[in-house]
């Protein structure tokens, strides 16, 4: 009976937590920022969303293979947890896609964190023999400011990403209201 139980609670764990990383999934991390926004409106806090491309990456992978790309990931997803506080939440979105909740954090300290979290990202990465080097945009979207639930906070931080790239990469920007 006991083994059946660890092997339930093994299999939900699985489902929710990315394999290569072991952050929360998309779907935790949804979850997750779901149960704070409803404490934030109780709260009246205000969190942030940060959403997260690596810049580089594809030439990486493409230059050093799939292999080196999966162990830059985890250095990268390393790095993105040990950067957060243990109240937020860090989640792989997929691909080179990275995702964090800034519980209580309004968007200028949001802004603010973006941009040390961009500079340890841009630290070289050793894989091997191989020194790595990326760079992250970010995006950065306030609850109520730039949207009230978690898909249309992921998408304003999304787009906000996209202008810190159109900027030049190695960027934060945050989401228009």
């Amino acid at each position: 009976m006991l083994d059946a139980a660890l092997t339930i609670q093994q299999t939900q764990s699985d489902a929710q937590h990315d394999a290569l990383t072991g952050l929360p999934n998309r779907m935790l991390f949804h979850l997750s920022v779901n149960q704070q926004l409803a404490i934030a409106r109780r709260n009246k806090s205000e969190p942030s969303l940060l959403f997260i491309e690596l810049d580089g990456f594809k030439a990486i992978t493409a230059s050093h293979g799939h292999a080196v790309g999966d162990q830059l990931l985890q250095a990268v997803a390393r790095r993105i947890a040990d950067a957060t506080r243990d109240s937020d939440i860090a989640a792989r979105l997929g691909g080179d896609e990275f995702a964090v909740a800034l519980i209580q954090t309004g968007v200028e300290p949001a802004l603010a964190f973006a941009h040390a979290l961009i500079a340890i990202i841009s630290e070289p990465y050793r894989i091997g023999e191989i020194e790595a080097r990326i760079s992250a945009s970010i995006g950065v979207a306030g609850y109520p400011a730039s949207a009230c639930e978690i898909d249309t906070l992921l998408k304003q931080a999304d787009h906000a990403m996209y202008s810190a790239k159109s900027a030049g990469k190695r960027r934060a920007s945050v989401a228009s209201s």
